[in-house]
């Protein structure tokens, strides 16, 4: 098993390959699978009794949560309007760090810290998944990806067009590819 999850890693060492591979979303929705079948394995576990489906879980997770540090800052600055590429790039370590203190919160004691209960506070997060993933179908393709990385100029200024609204949209947009 750890020679497995260390083939893994070093197989996406080069992590731009993979992003580009599948796309800046495409890479989004991967985590989102993984982190969905990590979270059904925490919650089966214990009804399971296995102790493997646990660190199959926890690696699969770990894994999810990678992606997560390497894809998403990444896309969300991509998609950012220039002003606030800074801001959208510091979103993705300020969520981590809300999720671990959700996490711990959900795990003392009075909540789900208990016996009976500790594969709830495992597989609470699935709830957030689902809501940053259920509108994943609207979220719209890095415009920088498509310009630079696939060569498709025309999609990254379909892409820049249903960013960019208002009444400066054509001087951003001109601003965005030139």
């Amino acid at each position: 098993m750890l020679t497995l999850y260390i083939k893994l890693i070093s197989s996406f060492q080069n992590y731009r390959q993979f992003i580009n591979l599948f796309f800046r979303k495409g890479c989004f929705l991967i985590r989102g699978g993984l982190f969905t079948l990590g979270a059904i394995l925490f919650f089966f576990c214990r009804a399971a009794g296995s102790v493997e489906m646990l660190l199959l879980g926890r690696l699969i997770v770990g894994l999810a949560s990678g992606l997560t540090t390497a894809i998403l800052p990444m896309y969300l600055t991509e998609i950012a309007p220039l002003a606030l590429r800074g801001t959208f790039g510091v979103l993705c370590s300020m969520g981590v760090t809300g999720g671990v203190v959700v996490g711990q919160v959900f795990s003392l004691r009075h909540i789900f810290g208990t016996e009976e209960l500790w594969h709830y506070a495992l597989s609470f997060y699935i709830i957030l998944v689902a809501v940053c993933y259920l509108p994943a179908y609207y979220y719209p393709e890095s415009p920088k990806f498509l310009y630079i990385v696939r060569n498709d100029h025309e999609l990254a200024r379909s892409e820049l067009r249903r960013l960019c609204k208002g009444p400066n949209a054509a001087l951003v947009i001109k601003h965005e590819i030139d």
